[in-house]
């Protein structure tokens, strides 16, 4: 589209030359020299069966699917969440509106930061939205799945999500980015909100089982109230290359960027 070729015209113009002081020794030529389709979504059938491995025998969980970059409620499942929690599709939480979305979605991934993160904005399509009212002790962990089948070949998908935790609340979140077809390539840029109020606790994780031919660039970015506890971590037993920001101070902000 002429907006995804402005919007990725202006990543190559500050990462490809340098001018993004951040990104100067990071190379993205692969990403940023080729020509990626959008995402054609959920084209193909899939069975509960073939996912089994990316759920952990924890079928008790919330666990939400998304297929080529789209959710898929027919493979996902809601779990047994108690009340005073939100797990849904982003794409559906901003249909519905709410102040919690007017609060706190893309207000803390500046796209004035990071070009990749300006491109996912400009583009995504859907991604996971969870929100745990103030006081839930969440037991079960949420798993956002993100799938890339054959399909994805020559594509390109911007999951967004969006995790608040409000004050004196638990929970935990799985990202887990997998494929159904170990040799595609494919690009995935991704870029998850993370809120967190006081003495909030929130344990995030990120896993990818990815295609090795494939590319991931991901910006977690996260604001902290005063006094919570939040750990996240990131698994990526096929990735060669990893750069994570420092941890924030409460108040500050704490961004990470992963790509293969």
């Amino acid at each position: 589209t002429v907006r995804e070729a402005i919007t990725l015209a202006s990543v190559r113009s500050v990462v490809v030359t340098g001018r993004e002081e951040e990104w100067r020794f990071t190379p993205v030529t692969a990403i940023t020299q080729t020509s990626w389709r959008p995402s054609t979504g959920v084209s193909e059938e899939i069975t509960r069966e073939q996912l089994a491995p990316f759920i952990f025998g924890h079928e008790e969980w919330c666990t939400l699917v998304f297929v080529n970059g789209e959710y898929a409620p027919a493979l996902s499942s809601p779990g047994n969440l108690p009340a005073g929690v939100v797990a849904t599709s982003i794409a559906e939480a901003l249909r519905n509106g709410g102040e919690v979305l007017q609060r706190h979605f893309a207000k803390y991934a500046r796209i004035e930061e990071n070009p990749f993160t300006a491109l996912n904005t400009a583009l995504f399509r859907d991604g996971g939205f969870v929100h745990v009212s103030a006081g839930v002790d969440l037991s079960l962990a949420i798993n956002l799945v993100f799938v890339s089948t054959a399909d994805a070949t020559g594509t390109v998908t911007h999951p967004r999500n969006l995790i608040v935790v409000e004050r004196n609340a638990r929970a935990s979140v799985v990202e887990s980015y997998v494929t159904l077809a170990p040799g595609a390539r494919y690009w995935t840029n991704s870029v998850t909100e993370v809120w967190t109020g006081p003495n909030s606790w929130v344990e995030h994780t990120r896993i990818q089982r990815e295609s090795e031919a494939a590319y991931h660039v991901a910006t977690t970015q996260a604001e902290r109230a005063r006094r919570p506890a939040l750990r996240s971590a990131a698994q990526r037993p096929r990735a060669p290359y990893r750069r994570c920001g420092p941890r924030s101070k409460p108040g500050a902000r704490r961004r990470s960027r992963r790509r293969r």
